[in-house]
């Protein structure tokens, strides 16, 4: 069974502004935003002890926006002041169901790697809760988890990683390089203003953020050929984030999604709702696999006629299986 985009005839046709879901304006459309706009930065190689925050089978990534609901905010144990302001800077590391040897039980196992996050805007509703977007910044390795608050909230001591995509490392550059540079003692300009147009490193660069860039996409997009989801068959771009994205709903719970414009071996809800939409414009309703039951995502539908796309598919990452079609 398969489902594809329909349309509503001819009209005139203007395109999603797919900026509307990275604002995540289902949370608040009036998120007051932080007094710092770039964060604490951490040197590389600095240990630091860190409030550490879990969360299931989400992977933040330097750059990339975390929408967050807490409905209990006061209750956890960091500077709530110092951290809405930017001052305190949060890691937040992944959270992943593994069986347990002994007891052949599924536990939680916290990654060793994580990346620091900031508040990049927030609102405090009446009712005490508070929602905005934590902005990742730095990567980080986990030395020693002094304290569990809880079960997907600590405090530990982390050392922090060199990012090749950090646009403000300043990494030391080969001896010869710097001497074919001109002397910055010469110029008015920085050392770091030659750095951007000298050919090594730039080449340098280009390989290390490509090598990246296929060492952190997951595996079923790795090769379309390759890897197929026995759920759909081609995706689609509906946010300027891409076609992978972070949403959290009303309850504080994540998801890490996948847009797509065609779906395989899902039945779709009749009944749909356009409250709290991630993507605004479109209303949305639930799938479920026709096999087992369990919900796998959401179809949108727009209620303008003049919106292309007219429909699409927001299906959940953690729960699409690649398969080898070889």
């Amino acid at each position: 069974m398969s489902q594809g985009s329909d349309g509503y005839g001819d009209a005139e046709i203007k395109l999603y502004d797919k900026s509307k879901p990275s604002r995540h304006y289902y949370l608040s459309q009036h998120l007051c935003s932080t007094s710092t706009s770039t964060g604490r930065s951490f040197k590389v190689g600095q240990v630091v002890e860190l409030a550490l925050f879990a969360f299931h089978n989400i992977t933040l990534f330097p750059g990339q926006l975390l929408p967050f609901c807490v409905a209990e905010f006061t209750d956890i144990d960091i500077e709530v002041e110092q951290f809405l302001s930017g001052e305190q800077s949060i890691g937040i590391v992944s959270c992943n169901q593994i069986i347990e040897e002994q007891n052949d039980r599924p536990i939680d196992a916290l990654s060793i790697y994580g990346v620091t996050a900031d508040v990049q805007s927030f609102q405090i509703s009446s009712d005490n809760c508070l929602v905005g977007l934590l902005i990742g910044r730095q990567k980080f390795y986990t030395i020693h988890i002094s304290q569990n608050e809880g079960d997907l909230f600590a405090t530990g001591k982390v050392e922090i990683l060199h990012d090749p995509q950090d646009a403000a490392s300043t990494g030391d550059l080969p001896i010869g390089n710097i001497l074919t540079q001109p002397r910055t003692q010469l110029t008015s300009w920085p050392l770091w203003l030659y750095r951007l147009y000298d050919k090594s490193s730039l080449k340098q660069q280009i390989k290390s953020r490509i090598c990246l860039w296929f060492d952190c996409s997951n595996e079923l997009f790795e090769s379309e050929q390759a890897n197929t989801s026995p759920y759909f068959s081609s995706k689609t771009s509906m946010s300027s984030v891409g076609p992978v994205a972070i949403y959290v709903d009303s309850d504080g719970q994540h998801y890490e999604t996948v847009t797509t414009s065609e779906t395989n071996n899902i039945s779709w809800s009749n009944k749909k709702s356009s409250r709290l939409s991630w993507f605004p414009g479109f209303s949305w309703s639930c799938g479920i696999c026709i096999s087992c039951g369990r919900l796998l995502g959401w179809k949108y539908v727009t209620f303008d006629r003049e919106v292309m796309p007219k429909s699409f598919f927001c299906l959940l990452l953690s729960t699409l299986e690649p398969y080898h079609t070889s």
